[in-house]
């Protein structure tokens, strides 16, 4: 039994694979599989960098056209906030400088009168 044990133990040291060599040929292929290997895996990045791409810039192109019609609606109600809001003022300015003008007006029309009564009581 000592001897079917040792004979099996010697068997699997010395096995072949455990002396065998990669030679130049076996490390040519494996050199080709990993060139392979990284040439797919550029190739596979570089579709999905493009990929990736074509979706931000059509992201991109529907924001800007968003953003267009924001921009459409935005400009012509501040304008309409500015006429509301500008001409009611305008109007304001000018309704009050004809009422300080009547005023003045009315101002100088008393101070003749009273002149003119100091002046008819006084002969």
């Amino acid at each position: 039994m000592k001897l079917i044990l040792i004979s099996i133990t010697a068997f699997l040291i010395f096995a072949a694979p455990v002396f065998s060599e990669l030679t130049v040929e076996d490390l040519e292929k494996i050199r080709s599989i990993v060139k392979e290997s990284e040439d797919r895996l550029k190739e596979d990045l570089k579709a999905s960098e493009k990929r990736l791409t074509e979706h931000i810039d059509g992201k991109v192109e529907e924001m800007d056209k968003r953003l267009n019609i924001i921009f459409g609606f935005v400009i012509p109600l501040i304008s309409l906030i500015v006429v509301v809001i500008g001409v009611p003022q305008i109007i304001m300015v000018w309704r009050g400088r004809e009422e300080r003008t009547q005023k003045e007006q009315i101002q100088e029309l008393k101070q003749e009168i009273e002149a003119l009564k100091q002046h008819i009581a006084n002969p």
